[in-house]
């Protein structure tokens, strides 16, 4: 129905004014060669962009390239016929062929203003060329009813394109709709969930915090019970302590009065044994001083020289008197003096079979005191000092010597017997001299007191004053050994000794 309104239209038309119709024709040519020209690269020779397209058109192929696809857009035209395109294509392609050729010719030379003179009157030309005219109406009728019968085609393929495009646009749109309600759904789905979740949330908050609060109130109750236990214990403990406070308080009392009956129990049984023991000590004393009133005097039958029977205020008891002779000459007689209960000891033996056992005694007890009070001194100084061992020496000369062989000959005898070293022998060497010097020798009736003391040493005295004490308990007991040992220089001293001390 399209085609035949279309034909009928045209039909009708007035066909009878061919310059009309020519004039049309031209002006549609020169528009159509305009606009394939303008859309092929090329312009107004007047414009600036000239030039570029004479550069760009130096390629025969990119130039008709070009030619071709302003031609099939030519042919979509309505007012053109398919005779006139063609000729329209024959007579640019020859024309191009040969100004292209002279354009390559002076491009080769280098001389590009020609190229584009040459360019411009082509263009020229060709725009304002004489029209052609149209010589067969029934071709065109019938290009322009196969023109429309395709473009009819072309529209109906293009509607139903445009249908199918639309009906996919509506699928894809109801696609999308259902998927966005799926996902609405989804939503809503999950929104529900999520309240019902968050309902569970709060009641099983709800619930927890019913609970803590029940725990919490029982948790208070039982640190309330705790409390109250705790001060309960504490109570309890607290008289506990109390009582054991007072208890402690009433033993400590007891203990302090059964220390004070102690005390006082042991002062005095103290007192009463000072009391005994003074009263012993003062009967001993009696009975002791009635003894020494009744001691006389002692002689040494080889020199005539008497010795007394105690020893100053030292309560050092004579035990023996002995001679010292060199070449059957009497030098001094020498008489030992020691403490009561060694002297007491010696009787205990008798005189004629216990004689080596007796001065064996003699002799390990008075060493034994001097070293064992020595041990004594160094564990407790203040208790031995107060009652230290002594035993004593007393030599008086019966026959004049000088002062270095008295001093020598005692050292000499000394040093024999003493392993600690000279420097004590030299000191007790130095005080005999120094007591001797200054009356020149030692002469008849010239004292020597040789102490021999468990905290003092020897000390040395001459005629009664002390010159000195060497502060050594070995050379003390060395001096000891000097006539109580087996080689000692007055045996006589020895069997006096058991004679005087020991029982017939």
């Amino acid at each position: 129905k399209y085609e035949e309104d279309e034909m009928n239209e045209y039909e009708e038309d007035d066909m009878d004014d061919d310059d009309e119709e020519a004039e049309d024709e031209l002006s549609s040519m020169r528009e159509a060669v305009t606009y394939f020209l303008q859309s092929s690269g090329f312009s107004s020779p007047s414009t600036t962009e000239e030039s570029n397209a004479v550069k760009e058109a130096m390629s025969q192929k990119e130039t008709d390239s070009r030619v071709q696809y302003n031609i099939d857009q030519l042919q979509r035209a309505r007012y053109l016929q398919p005779q006139n395109v063609l000729r329209i294509e024959k007579e640019l392609n020859q024309e191009w062929k040969l100004r292209q050729d002279t354009i390559d010719r002076a491009v080769q030379k280098n001389n590009v203003e020609k190229a584009k003179q040459i360019k411009a009157d082509w263009m020229n030309r060709i725009v304002n060329g004489t029209p052609v005219k149209v010589r067969d109406r029934s071709k065109q009728i019938q290009w322009e009813k196969e023109f429309r019968n395709k473009m009819i085609k072309e529209r109906m393929v293009q509607k139903e394109q445009e249908q199918k495009e639309q009906q996919q646009q509506e699928s894809k749109e109801e696609t999308k709709v259902r998927e966005e309600r799926k996902k609405e759904q989804d939503a809503a789905v999950v929104a529900a969930g999520a309240a019902e979740e968050a309902r569970k949330q709060k009641v099983q908050a709800q619930a927890k915090a019913e609970a803590a609060a029940a725990a919490a109130a029982k948790e208070g109750a039982e640190r309330q019970k705790e409390e109250a236990e705790k001060q309960k214990k504490e109570q309890r403990i607290a008289a506990e302590k109390a009582r054991a406070a007072e208890a402690a308080a009433k033993a400590q009392a007891e203990a302090e009065a059964e220390q004070v009956r102690l005390l006082r129990e042991k002062q005095a049984k103290e007192a009463a044994e000072a009391a005994a023991k003074a009263a012993e000590e003062e009967e001993e004393r009696k009975q002791r001083e009635e003894e020494d009133a009744l001691l006389q005097p002692l002689e040494d039958k080889a020199t005539g020289i008497v010795f007394a029977p105690k020893l100053g205020d030292d309560d050092l008891y004579f035990i023996g008197v002995g001679v010292r002779k060199k070449a059957f000459v009497s030098i001094y007689s020498v008489g030992m003096y020691t403490s009561r209960d060694v002297k007491m000891s010696l009787e205990d033996f008798l005189e004629e079979h216990d004689k080596k056992e007796a001065l064996t005694f003699l002799h390990d007890s008075i060493q034994q005191k001097l070293t064992s009070s020595t041990t004594m001194i160094l564990a407790e100084p203040s208790k031995t000092k107060q009652n230290p061992f002594k035993t004593s020496f007393l030599l008086q000369m019966a026959f004049s010597v000088g002062a270095e062989t008295m001093s020598s000959t005692i050292a000499e005898s000394v040093g024999q017997r003493y392993r600690d070293g000279p420097m004590e022998v030299t000191e007790l060497k130095d005080l005999i001299f120094a007591g001797v010097k200054a009356k020149g020798s030692a002469t008849k009736g010239t004292t020597f007191l040789f102490e021999c003391s468990s905290d003092n040493g020897l000390t040395v005295s001459v005629d009664g004053e002390v010159q000195g004490t060497v502060n050594s308990v070995e050379l003390a007991s060395a001096f000891v050994n000097v006539y109580l040992d087996e080689k000692g220089a007055s045996p006589s001293l020895k069997e006096n000794i058991l004679q005087h001390c020991c029982a017939p």
